[in-house]
């Protein structure tokens, strides 16, 4: 305390004083006494922060800059956990190479990442309603590299929506034995580059070899409709105890390129008009399967039925496949790699084979299999199937090459 102030004023601890002058204008060495004038500040002192907030008015010119703090960075602990910037203060930018400025929510609504919707993606966490909460955006949905649990069915029911993961990394387990992995109920839909593969708890459910109802790995079916141009795009589907795919009814402009069907109790891919689960018949066809692989499935790599209605107008192009027809549990299976019914069907540049097959008990994932006692055949064409094009095929190790049942009419085989 200073005890000689104007109008000899206390001085509390946290009042704020102002030397206003010093006799004969010399501070005097330690020890040495002088008389000093004083005024107290602290009834003219505005508060520079009041609740939490510095005033505009009480920073140079208005603003925070980097010059204007001690080391020149603000750094997370000189912010409050709950401080946040609003969006409206954010100005616009232009992406690199780009002319329109955009607001930064502006751009991160064009897609949806599953992580911002609280996915994980460890194996261990249930993902199921942070994936589909993300799908039921309408919007693109980006699934980064992970193992995601899913523990209920998905359904993409969005027109145009596409679903793209980051390749064999970014893998669906299918944890439930209540239905499909994901069924698409909707056109125009587009899944890319993940894994949807069955949990070990799906794969060994049931009995037997016997396929689980409605259980697929992906399942492309709209009730009292039809769908036209789904995409599926470098897909694995692995394990899954019925068919890997299976499409049900009209799919007009349905393509499916670099895919993989793998190590499945039923069909690689089961093509029908909805007789499989029950639907309304409705013809199958206008379907493109290019580049894509099929082994180790129980059914068929592929298999074309004529049920009720007629598929028609398959393009099958440099289809790969080894080791199928094995689960003799699947009624009325043929004992082939492809499976072709219907009418107008072309299968192009493709490899069946069956090296050894007939013999194998253990698939090579290590999962059990059936053996089988005779070699699988290359192409089975259902009798009555009309105008079919088989163009430059090889048959490797099979049983033989192409079988035809009665009354197949124009058929090419070169």
């Amino acid at each position: 305390k200073i005890s000689q102030l104007t109008n000899a004023t206390d001085v509390t601890a946290n009042d704020i004083i102002q030397i206003v002058d010093v006799e004969d204008g010399v501070m005097a060495p330690s020890g040495t006494n002088k008389r000093i004038t004083a005024q107290l500040l602290a009834n003219q002192l505005v508060p520079l922060v009041y609740a939490g907030v510095i005033p505009g008015s009480k920073i140079e010119d208005g603003g925070i800059t980097s010059a204007k703090i001690e080391n020149g960075t603000i750094v997370n602990v000189d912010i409050n956990s709950s401080a946040a910037i609003a969006s409206s203060k954010l100005a616009p930018i232009t992406a690199t190479g780009s002319t329109m400025p955009r607001t930064l929510s502006d751009r991160f609504s064009d897609t949806v990442n599953v992580k911002d919707f609280g996915a994980v993606g460890d194996g261990v966490t249930d993902d199921t309603v942070a994936i589909q909460a993300a799908m039921a955006t309408g919007r693109s949905v980006i699934i980064p590299k992970g193992n995601y649990l899913i523990n209920s069915p998905l359904t993409i029911s969005t027109y145009g929506q596409s679903i793209i993961g980051e390749g064999k990394s970014t893998r669906l387990v299918i944890n439930h034995t209540s239905g499909s992995g994901i069924t698409i109920e909707n056109g125009q839909v587009k899944i890319s580059n993940f894994a949807i593969v069955a949990s070990n708890l799906r794969q060994a459910s049931g009995s037997g070899y016997v396929l689980n109802p409605n259980q697929f790995g992906i399942r492309i079916y709209k009730e009292g409709g039809y769908l036209t141009q789904t995409v599926i795009d470098r897909i694995i589907v692995s394990r899954h105890p019925n068919h890997g795919v299976y499409m049900g009814g009209e799919g007009a402009g349905t393509i499916f390129t670099q895919c993989e069907s793998l190590y499945n109790r039923g069909h690689g891919y089961c093509f029908d008009d909805r007789t499989t689960i029950g639907g309304a018949s409705n013809r199958c066809g206008i379907v493109e399967i290019i580049a894509c692989r099929a082994l180790d499935n129980g059914g068929n790599a592929i298999n074309v039925s004529q049920n009720g209605s007629t598929c028609y107008r398959f393009n099958i192009q440099n289809l790969e496949t080894i080791w199928n027809a094995w689960n003799t549990s699947i009624p009325s299976l043929d004992n082939c790699e492809l499976y072709l019914a219907g009418e107008n069907q072309c299968v192009r540049q493709s490899a069946f084979a069956d090296i050894n097959g007939d013999t194998r008990s253990v698939m090579d994932n290590g999962d059990a299999r059936l053996a089988k006692s005779t070699l699988s055949k290359g192409i089975t064409i259902r009798s009555f199937a009309n105008n079919i094009i088989l163009e430059n095929n090889r048959f490797i190790s099979t049983s033989e090459g192409v079988r035809t049942g009665n009354d197949v009419g124009f058929l090419k085989v070169f």
